[in-house]
């Protein structure tokens, strides 16, 4: 059999092939506002005065395991957020990245 013969049994689950975006083209897309652009600037500060020890404030980083459920993530991100800002003082609270 030649290196160009499809065996019967090859992507057997393959219903169809779309090309994805580029990634530069999707940061273009979804390029973030200011607001969050500064807030996680502010953030990542806060954390590297935290790791040295220049703020006493504990870190707590959480977040599913997994999302599966955009909505369902976007309502525990914002449940979260509020939770986190009731503790502001003693906590800084951060939502794990999903990979």
């Amino acid at each position: 059999m030649s290196p160009s013969q499809k065996i019967i049994t090859d992507d057997v689950r393959i219903i169809e092939i779309k090309e994805l975006t580029p990634p530069s083209v999707l940061l273009d897309k979804l390029a973030p506002s200011k607001a969050t652009t500064d807030r996680i600037v502010k953030t990542r500060a806060e954390i590297h005065r935290i790791l040295h020890s220049a703020n006493d404030r504990l870190l707590v980083v959480i977040g599913p395991c997994s999302i599966h459920d955009y909505d369902l993530a976007m309502d525990y991100a914002r449940k979260l957020a509020k939770e986190a800002e009731k503790f502001a003082d003693d906590l800084i609270v951060v939502m794990r990245k999903v990979c």
